[in-house]
């Protein structure tokens, strides 16, 4: 029995060292993608890096978010992060919901019409979602 209780013990031990790695990992890929987006922030002589509480609001912003956010960051539209950031906190206000930013891009498939068919669609329907 007591050979059983070690083996169990090694075997999640181990699986925990997998996920600590990972999570170790994830963390680093975070840090990474954060530094990345600073430094385009800056190069791009964007008026906001200039605070003092700037960096520091930034990782805040990538830290409360899961590690997977970081994956689906685009590190060349460093500007996208700054629009997400203001929207989250834009959306912490219960007056202020639903927070919503449209871009009109080209190539997108969508012409102005279906377009604003969409948001109307997306604004009159929000009261069934939960934030």
């Amino acid at each position: 029995m007591a050979i059983e209780d070690a083996t169990e013990s090694c075997g999640s031990r181990a699986a925990s060292d997998s996920s600590h790695t990972h999570n170790r990992q994830q963390q680093r890929h975070k840090m990474d993608v954060y530094n990345e987006v600073l430094r385009r922030l800056r190069d791009a002589g964007r008026p906001e890096v200039q605070s003092p509480s700037f960096e520091d609001g930034l990782w805040n912003h990538f830290n409360r978010l899961p590690a997977r956010y970081a994956l689906d960051v685009n590190v060349e539209r460093a500007e996208d992060v700054l629009m997400h950031k203001e929207l989250l906190e834009l959306a912490q206000e219960p007056d202020n919901r639903p927070s919503l930013f449209c871009s009109l891009g080209a190539g997108a498939g969508f012409n102005n019409s279906s377009l604003i068919r969409m948001l109307y669609f997306a604004l009159t329907n929000f009261s069934n979602y939960s934030i």
